[in-house]
């Protein structure tokens, strides 16, 4: 069950930046793997992909490009029902509308799990949006300096 880390290389390079080694295959920019490939691969079986509307760190508008092309590869085997895209009001991360939502598909039910009936400190916006902010220029920068020196 993919969780808020899902785009298109090309689309990550061209924002946010290099993300989270440990969630890609070593070599898979050479094969031309990207990342509508992982979900390929896992076809036919059942896939769940949850994401924020308001994830700063990986567009939204991408991961439903990546859903789409993985929606038509599943049609093509005969089971485009397998996988499905939920999109929560919510920043970067696997926040409660995203693990209720996971929960129940788990559990295979079309009905999120309450963690909670009611929440009792509501963010605002403003807050949602904090933890999603992300600079990457100094990371970048350290790596281009040290590639520099290297060469």
């Amino acid at each position: 069950m993919p969780i808020c880390y899902l785009t298109s290389f090309r689309r990550l390079i061209d924002t946010s930046g290099p993300q989270d080694a440990e969630q890609n295959i070593f070599g898979q920019l050479a094969f031309r793997i990207d990342e509508a490939d992982h979900l390929t691969m896992r076809a036919p079986r059942q896939t769940l992909i949850c994401t924020g509307t308001r994830d700063a760190t990986f567009d939204i508008s991408n991961a439903w490009d990546v859903f789409h092309e993985a929606k038509r590869f599943y049609s093509r085997l005969g089971h485009a029902e397998q996988v499905e895209m939920h999109e929560a009001d919510a920043p970067h991360g696997f926040g409660i509308q995203q693990r209720e939502v996971a929960a129940g598909w788990l559990l295979g039910s079309d009905k999120a799990i309450r963690e909670f009936q009611t929440l009792s400190d509501p963010f605002t916006d403003k807050h949602s949006r904090e933890p999603s902010k992300c600079d990457w220029r100094p990371v970048l920068n350290w790596l281009n300096r040290g590639l520099a020196s290297s060469g």
